[in-house]
């Protein structure tokens, strides 16, 4: 047994990728409300810029060394690293956002009617919207055709649908056709537009088996909560599956106000990091993330009850 005099001394620890990383991240977010071609823009200019610092320090590295503040050091290697993690960061996320945005932004800056076809990728919510006396359901759909101005295109785009409440029945996983106006989401939303449904849902395919059995999992977690009160009925299915929609209005806003809205960010996308962190930490319940992983869902980052609808009757979210 050693003692601790014999003890191999800790290894330091390496942080030479941290300032690089934090970088990128900082990049990512301020340049969120940006379009994408002038996030690319940015990233292939920062790019071009590493390209050089890195000639720099090889034109340095040769000069014969007559003074120690004239060598290369980690200066500019480490410049450059920065640069090219901003660069790719922004490059990245502009070619995405540009795919996403791609025949929809257009047509919602213009309000135009169209024909979505696409899947339901969200819970129906039902909501009351200030100043209106009849409830509205909030859904997510992402959107696999649009149709409108005289021309029909394929896109990969999420909008958030305001509709009346028949769409409380679509389920998650559904196809469905939609008639409506769509209006511009801000550019840092994590949707393309909103759209004002036309009429009840046109249910083009019902969703698979896998999420057909989740349903019922998390339909009769919301039957077990419904003898409890508004407040505790609306809470627990977030807490356990992050499943907010039973949630009431005011309840979801007094969590805001309070900073408490992390109690029910609980999605498959949570999940699924946990399991990994776990998996590689060697923690034994690793593997028992998997059925949580697919009933609380990939992600449901829908906008809050009593949101206002942005876009579409000059009210902001």
């Amino acid at each position: 047994m050693r003692t601790g005099a014999d003890a191999e001394p800790a290894e330091p620890v390496d942080l030479r990728l941290l300032v690089p990383a934090l970088a990128a991240w900082a990049c990512g977010a301020a340049a969120l409300a940006l379009s994408g071609a002038v996030r690319v823009g940015f990233g292939v200019a920062m790019l071009a810029g590493a390209a050089a610092l890195v000639l720099a320090a090889g034109r340095r590295a040769r000069r014969p060394v007559r003074h120690a503040r004239h060598q290369a050091g980690p200066g500019l290697a480490g410049a450059a690293m920065v640069a090219v993690s901003c660069g790719l960061v922004l490059v990245a996320s502009g070619v995405q956002s540009w795919t996403r945005e791609i025949g929809v932004r257009e047509l919602a800056a213009q309000g135009a009617a169209v024909l979505l076809d696409g899947v339901v990728v969200s819970d129906p919510r039902t909501i009351a919207p200030t100043g209106r006396a009849d409830p509205e359901v909030l859904l997510r759909v992402s959107v696999r055709t649009v149709q409108g101005r005289g021309e029909r295109r394929v896109v990969r785009s999420q909008v958030l649908v305001f509709a009346d409440p028949s769409w409380a029945r679509v389920r998650w996983g559904d196809g469905v056709s939609v008639r409506g106006r769509l209006a511009p989401a801000a550019r840092a939303d994590d949707v393309v537009a909103t759209l004002s449904a036309r009429g009840p849902p046109q249910v083009t395919a019902r969703a698979g088996a896998l999420d057909r059995a989740t349903e019922r999992i998390r339909a009769g977690l919301r039957r077990a909560a419904a003898p409890l009160p508004a407040d505790p009925r609306g809470l627990l299915p977030g807490l356990v599956v992050g499943d907010t929609s039973q949630q009431p209005a005011d309840l979801a806003i007094a969590m805001r106000a309070t900073g408490l809205t992390h109690l029910s960010a609980v999605s498959g996308t949570n999940a699924r990091v946990q399991d990994v962190w776990q998996t590689y930490s060697q923690t034994p319940a690793g593997g028992r993330n998997e059925l949580h992983t697919t009933v609380a869902r990939p992600d449901d980052r829908m906008a809050e009850p009593g949101a206002d609808r942005p876009g579409l009757d000059g009210r902001a979210t």
